[in-house]
């Protein structure tokens, strides 16, 4: 589903903003990921265990659980979205 909300993301910027805004925010999510990936917890605590990194320069939350062997991104979200209703 993360990967669904990303594409979706970026078409919206493509479209409503232009190619170069698109690319921003696909360098900003890919940037919270890999920070994500790098394994130091930082981000604030979210719904049902998951964790929320809030992006700085684009509106929206990257939702993910940390496991043992691994740290699974499930949502890309707008900041107004709820999730895990």
């Amino acid at each position: 589903m993360a990967q669904a909300d990303v594409r979706r993301i970026t078409d919206f910027y493509a479209e409503a903003a232009g190619l170069h805004v698109s690319e921003k925010a696909n360098q900003a999510i890919a940037q919270a990921i890999l920070h994500i990936a790098s394994g130091i917890v930082t981000h604030r605590p979210g719904k049902r265990g998951t964790r929320e990194c809030v992006l700085d320069k684009f509106p929206f939350i990257i939702i993910y659980r940390v496991y043992p062997s691994q740290i699974r991104i499930i949502r890309v979200l707008h900041q107004a979205r709820s999730y895990f209703n």
